[in-house]
């Protein structure tokens, strides 16, 4: 059996349900592809972010009910290439911790065990890092959507909050994932929740208004590209939500609010 080259070899191996995101200032979805033309020095990385590639790996093996994820760091040269060298001290730890066996191309699934010893590669591991909260929050609500599993216990509590069905003094019962979650699927909104959603935003605290800006950087208002979208006039009256609720913050001296009604607004198109 050939050596193991690159992560995009391991994950091709395993045959795992996969996907993969950029993890740098935004969350983007990346192709097994381009993480081997990256691998390959066949091009660059597109989004660095402070000397480094930054990715989310989730991926479920056969026979496992939960995906695992990865947060890794690959260095990068001056030019955005991968230095391989961490990189390929990960993958051989991957062959010590599971043996060449649990590698052969094709094998229908990997052991829970296995598995276990997969997740656990994250423990003491140079490569890895902690997204920021809103970061990672968006993460698991965008991973959840693609793999077509539910939204978190948090979503059916934020959505009501969201769109005026709870008081506006609500928000300390909010979780931040779920926030995430009704953010990334506001596409399934109906037209009348979406109106409410967008009208809540010139009423809301400043705390969760600074929340869902931070959140919505990574799925960024008027985004044709993304997936779960509200119907354009909605998107584009909730940028100008945004815009108008930072102007305010402004005015204000509010530096904070500013901050991350700029950053969401600026991640828009």
């Amino acid at each position: 059996m050939t050596p193991l080259s690159s992560l995009s070899n391991f994950f091709t191996r395993t045959g795992a349900e996969l996907h993969l995101y950029h993890l740098g200032r935004t969350l983007a979805p990346l192709s097994l592809e381009q993480l081997e033309a990256f691998e390959t020095e066949q091009q660059p990385w597109e989004q660095p972010f402070k000397g480094q590639a930054r990715l989310a790996c989730v991926f479920r093996p056969a026979g496992l009910d939960d995906p695992l994820v990865w947060f890794l760091a690959l260095p990068l040269d001056e030019e955005g290439r991968l230095s391989p060298a961490q990189r390929d001290a990960f993958l051989e730890r991957l062959i010590t911790t599971l043996g060449q066996t649990a590698l052969t191309v094709g094998r229908p699934d990997l052991q829970q065990a296995e598995a276990g010893k997969i997740d656990n590669l994250m423990q003491d591991n140079p490569l890895a890092f902690t997204p920021d909260d809103s970061l990672r929050a968006m993460l698991h609500a965008r991973a959840s959507l693609d793999c077509d599993r539910p939204a978190s216990q948090y979503y059916e509590l934020a959505e009501q909050y969201l769109t005026a069905q709870l008081p506006l003094d609500d928000w300390p019962s909010l979780g931040l994932q779920g926030i995430a979650d009704v953010l990334t699927r506001r596409g399934e909104l109906s037209s009348e929740l979406a109106a409410a959603f967008v009208q809540r935003l010139a009423d809301l605290p400043d705390t969760p208004l600074r929340a869902i800006a931070l959140c919505l950087e990574q799925a960024p208002p008027a985004h044709a590209q993304l997936a779960g979208q509200l119907p354009e006039e909605y998107e584009t009256e909730l940028l100008s939500a945004l815009i108008a609720r930072g102007q305010a913050a402004r005015d204000l001296g509010d530096l904070e609010t500013l901050c991350a009604c700029l950053r969401a607004a600026g991640a828009s198109p």
